[in-house]
């Protein structure tokens, strides 16, 4: 295996923050450190109480764009005041049951606030969505609410009916496993030997379950049953994907088709804005010093496959692209030096952990 992380040693040194109480005069301040999924979800849930609250974060949060919420909030009748739409954002309510139409062209994230939060209004409420991407994830938002007692209508992801005064119900439920995460070591094993992945469910609403698919249709031998999915490396062919609905997976999919034969596409640039870095141009200029043919096309990155040469990359402080480049690093002909690798303590904190051990297992 040839990778090197720089800072992948300070990771035990590093702060365990989550979501901090600092109380000032005015504002409960909640911290969200650097999750956009932290600050939308309960920025809208937050909403809800006659409380005032800041909500902030700290590095690449603090630059990135949630259009939208704030209209959303003050349609509901609760004040809201942001920097441009960028964090922090000052909130206060209580709502009112209202109709909410919004754009869903960047997410889902707050539209899943939303069927968190509508349930318990007093009364009925409604949501028109345009352009919704990412609608696995609405799925996955509202079987989780299905199962502690809330009942939402989706008319075709256009429409969201949502009754008021339900109530949340305790009951048992099994967190399953992540596959966003798990791709990363089923690509590994994809590319370079083999792998058993144990926890995630066959049947998940989750959207990047589809790297099973992507690996079966470039010729990897996959084997899927109730306890766990193997993966293992075979010669592989050029795939085309739009990864519009799992834009999560664009980064290991980059490294996937660098492993195959011939060109692969992957459409969605699009989706690739507003997250930890600039995804796109990142990709395209971290690969490339790995000595990748790969190329951006309208909506669409191109990647001719050929064998990696390796060097001195950098992550951007991007938890997806800091692993992406670690699992191509596990074919390029020299060593591949990650720097900022720390950043995978974001999503996977034993991500090297379990790479190494996967490699001694090979």
């Amino acid at each position: 295996m040839k990778i090197k992380g720089i800072g992948y040693n300070e990771l035990e040194n590093m702060p365990n923050k989550s979501i901090n109480d600092l109380n000032n005069n005015q504002y409960q301040n909640i911290y969200c450190n650097e999750s956009a999924f932290c600050l939308r979800l309960f920025s809208i849930i937050g909403g809800m109480f006659n409380q005032k609250y800041n909500f902030t974060g700290q590095g690449s949060l603090l630059n990135r764009q949630t259009t939208g919420l704030k209209n959303i909030i003050i349609d509901l009748g609760a004040f809201c005041n942001t920097n441009n739409n960028l964090p922090p954002f000052e909130i206060q309510g209580p709502y009112k049951p209202n109709k909410i139409k919004m754009d869903g062209s960047s997410g889902s994230q707050i539209l899943s606030g939303l069927l968190f939060t509508l349930p318990l209004l007093s009364g009925d409420s409604e949501i028109s969505v345009y352009n919704q991407k990412s609608k696995p994830y609405i799925d996955l938002t509202i079987n989780i609410l299905y199962n502690f007692g809330i009942s939402i209508t989706n008319e075709n992801y256009e429409h969201y009916y949502i009754k008021g005064n339900q109530q949340f119900k305790p009951g048992n439920f099994i967190i399953e496993g992540d596959w966003s995460c798990a791709a990363y070591m089923l690509a590994a094993g994809a590319i370079s030997g083999s792998v058993k992945v144990f926890g995630l469910l066959n049947d998940s609403c989750q959207a990047d379950k589809i790297i099973i698919d992507i690996l079966r249709v470039i010729g990897a031998h996959t084997e899927i049953t109730n306890e766990y999915i193997s993966v293992t490396n075979k010669e592989l062919k050029c795939f085309e994907m739009d990864a519009s609905d799992s834009p999560d997976l664009f980064p290991v999919l980059v490294a996937i088709a660098c492993n195959c034969q011939g060109k692969s596409i992957i459409h969605g640039i699009d989706r690739l804005i507003n997250k930890e870095s600039d995804r796109a141009s990142v990709l395209l200029q971290e690969f490339q010093k790995l000595g990748a043919d790969i190329s951006v096309e309208n909506n669409s990155m191109i990647i001719h496959g050929c064998k990696l040469t390796g060097g001195l990359v950098d992550s951007h402080n991007d938890h997806r692209i800091a692993m992406a480049l670690a699992v191509s690093g596990l074919t390029s002909a020299e060593t591949v030096t990650i720097q900022n690798a720390l950043c995978v303590s974001k999503s996977y904190p034993d991500f090297f952990r379990d790479l190494k051990y996967l490699m001694r297992e090979k």
